[in-house]
């Protein structure tokens, strides 16, 4: 989900920015709010997780998106985040 949102997201011309409300789940305010969920890109311990290589594979996506539109390519949604990670 997360390489999906940020490969579409970033190539949108008014795209001015991303924010993240946390970024480890050890001090997740979503816990108290609708219970035990782990969103982030940080696990309790400062570890990585597949969300955080996630944003990084979509802002990639759409950097070489943007190159190859940029060179008279066209990628498709198949080209640049449908792919299995």
């Amino acid at each position: 989900a997360y390489r999906a949102l940020l490969a579409m997201a970033l190539v949108q011309p008014k795209m001015e920015g991303l924010m993240f409300w946390g970024f480890t789940d050890q001090h997740s305010w979503i816990h108290f709010k609708f219970g035990a969920d782990e969103p982030l890109l940080l696990d309790e311990n400062y570890r990585i997780k597949p969300a955080y290589h996630g944003c990084c594979d979509g802002a990639l996506d759409a950097l070489l998106a943007q190159r190859c539109w940029e060179n008279g390519c066209a990628p498709t949604a198949k080209n640049w985040w449908e792919q299995p990670p």
